[in-house]
């Protein structure tokens, strides 16, 4: 359904018992997202660093938090998984990791990194990394860094 008519979202939460996340890609950024969830068109939401920055994820975390739903952190990447691992359990829940689709192969990293930033373990967890800055899970590959550069 378009998340441009949000009367649809709210008749949906309101006939069916499973909880309904949305919006997923909505503009506004927490300002769509904390009105979908005051009038009632969404049980939890979701937001990522691309549609509200660091600072706009951590807001919308709290506005979810006083409301009472989950907020899910949407796609993957070293900014959501860094917000993602700064918050609680009781409120993000989940990592959402890669993009399953035909034709992706989200084991193998971009040229311009090592390895991707957040493997994967044997039971399915992704581990937040420990090192400092937000750019510790980064592993640049400086080689085509520097043969790639425009002049």
């Amino acid at each position: 359904m378009s998340e441009y008519r949000v009367g649809a979202y709210e008749k949906l939460t309101q006939e069916l018992s499973i909880p309904i996340l949305s919006p997923e890609i909505a503009a506004g950024s927490i300002y769509t997202r904390a009105d979908w969830i005051r009038r009632g068109a969404s049980d939890m939401s979701r937001i990522d660093v691309l549609r509200g920055g660091i600072t706009g994820v951590k807001k919308m975390v709290s506005i979810c938090e006083a409301y009472g739903v989950k907020c899910e952190i949407h796609m993957s990447g070293f900014a959501n998984l860094q917000v993602l691992g700064a918050t609680s359990e009781a409120v993000c829940e989940y990592y959402e990791r890669g993009l399953l689709a035909p034709g992706v192969d989200y084991e193998t990293p971009p040229p311009y990194l090592k390895a991707i930033g957040d493997p994967m373990d044997s039971e399915g967890y992704v581990q937040v990394p420990q090192g400092p800055g937000m750019g510790m899970g980064y592993q640049l590959n400086w080689d085509y860094i520097n043969e790639n550069k425009v002049k």
